[in-house]
């Protein structure tokens, strides 16, 4: 069982150790990562597109970068790409 949530039909949300069972299951086409730390996304293919919007643990004002994350994921899924957000 996949430990994970569908937010709509093209969108999922998960934890990074969930990003490989997602992909593998379902049309991936973004993966968008928002740990600060990640320097290189979890899955590394061809047909997947690792998308990295680094949010800083207890970090006040980041909406912007918040922002920026949710306008891509909008985009995605109005065109109807598969996107999963960790």
């Amino acid at each position: 069982m996949l430990e994970s949530q569908r937010l709509l039909s093209s969108i999922f949300m998960c934890g990074e150790q969930e990003v490989k069972n997602i992909t593998e299951t379902f049309a991936i086409t973004y993966v968008v990562d928002l740990r600060a730390e990640a320097t290189s996304g979890v899955i590394q293919s061809s047909n997947i597109e690792w998308i990295h919007f680094p949010l800083l643990d207890g970090v006040p004002n980041q909406a912007d970068v918040l922002k920026e994350a949710i306008s891509f994921v909008s985009q995605a899924h109005k065109k109807g790409k598969t996107t999963v957000l960790h």
